[in-house]
């Protein structure tokens, strides 16, 4: 098992985890985005932004006594909680377990309906309200 983390940042009520990794990397004094995946959640590709994966492996990395679990994240930061009410309970449940652990987790995408409407063009960076953020710093 790999070293445990000495610091994760506290995650705020109803954020976002990608926010969370976003804080984490701040702090991480400027090393690679690549360590910083392989340090975390032990591969170096990227995280779903809606749906992040192998958050067993980041679970057990965190500081002891934080009380952090991939439950924890899944159902208090990620969309999971909504995307679950319009997906059969059979997809939510292969969703919610390729989060905790996946070997591919492209699939996550595909099951939980997220890519799949040709339709629909996803903007290339996230969007924010420049007053909310001046309000949160």
């Amino acid at each position: 098992m790999k070293e445990r983390l000495l610091f994760f940042p506290q995650p705020f009520e109803d954020e976002l985890f990608y926010s969370v990794l976003c804080r984490y990397y701040i702090r991480d004094c400027g090393r690679s985005i690549t360590k910083m995946r392989r340090d975390l959640f032990g591969v170096a590709y990227g995280q779903n932004l809606w749906l992040p994966h192998h958050l067993e492996t980041l679970a057990s990395r965190l500081p002891e006594n934080s009380g952090w679990t991939a439950d924890f994240f899944i159902r208090n930061h990620t969309l999971y909680p909504y995307l679950k009410a319009f997906m059969p309970n059979e997809n939510s449940e292969i969703v919610y377990n390729d989060m905790r652990e996946a070997e591919d987790a492209r699939r996550l995408n595909l099951i939980s309906g997220i890519v799949g409407n040709s339709m629909v063009s996803y903007p290339r960076y996230l969007r924010y309200c420049p007053q909310c953020w001046q309000e949160d710093i």
